[in-house]
């Protein structure tokens, strides 16, 4: 799912630089490219994708919140930006990452 297709049940904070999460269609999700200006993905923000396999993070992202990837029992694969200063506990739990 790109962008345009996500941001349609996305919610972002008003500065439009913190992804807060998905609404409806949130199992799903298979892929997601989340864009420049996002600087954020908040605490448990796409949890319980179960379907998740492949995130493609921006290059600015600083954060990733606690529990952000929690139970994305599908995703293998995340490139992580050099960018990034702060990875919250479990984040990833559940995760089966291969690289």
């Amino acid at each position: 799912m790109d962008w345009s297709e996500l941001k349609a049940t996305a919610k972002l904070d008003h500065s439009g630089t913190i992804l807060i999460g998905v609404d409806e269609n949130k199992y799903d999700i298979t892929d997601i490219v989340i864009p420049d200006g996002v600087e954020e993905i908040a605490d448990s923000a796409l949890a319980h994708c179960y379907h998740l396999k492949s995130v493609s993070l921006p290059l600015g992202l600083r954060i990733i919140g606690k529990c952000a990837f929690m139970k994305c029992w599908s995703l293998e694969n995340i490139v992580i930006p050099n960018e990034l200063e702060e990875i919250g506990d479990l984040a990833f739990h559940g995760c089966e990452l291969k690289n």
